[in-house]
């Protein structure tokens, strides 16, 4: 155990030589974590913005039609035939 935090009371804390000690063997600290050691003093740097980017709001659930999905041929190494019904009128056309 590195620390506590208690948001209630707004207190917070932390063991700086064991955190020191476990980041010099490589462990890696998210980026809230890493804010948080540079506002109790424990490393020194920037902060880094945590939270996501914003992004436009896009409408991926518009409707689509037929006639999209009609469009689509199959792939060039295919080598089924496009639909069934071709292939059973060609069986009964040779018959």
């Amino acid at each position: 155990m590195l620390g506590s935090h208690a948001p209630r009371k707004h207190q917070t804390t932390l063991k700086a030589e064991r955190i020191t000690h476990w980041i010099s063997k490589g462990a890696q600290v998210s980026d809230t974590v890493h804010n948080l050691l540079i506002t109790q003093g424990i490393r020194q740097g920037k902060k880094i913005n945590a939270l996501p980017r914003k992004q436009p709001i896009t409408n991926d659930l518009q409707p689509t039609t037929g006639k999209e999905t009609a469009a689509v041929e199959p792939a060039a190494d295919d080598s089924r035939p496009a639909t069934e019904e071709k292939t059973i009128e060609e069986e009964q056309s040779s018959s």
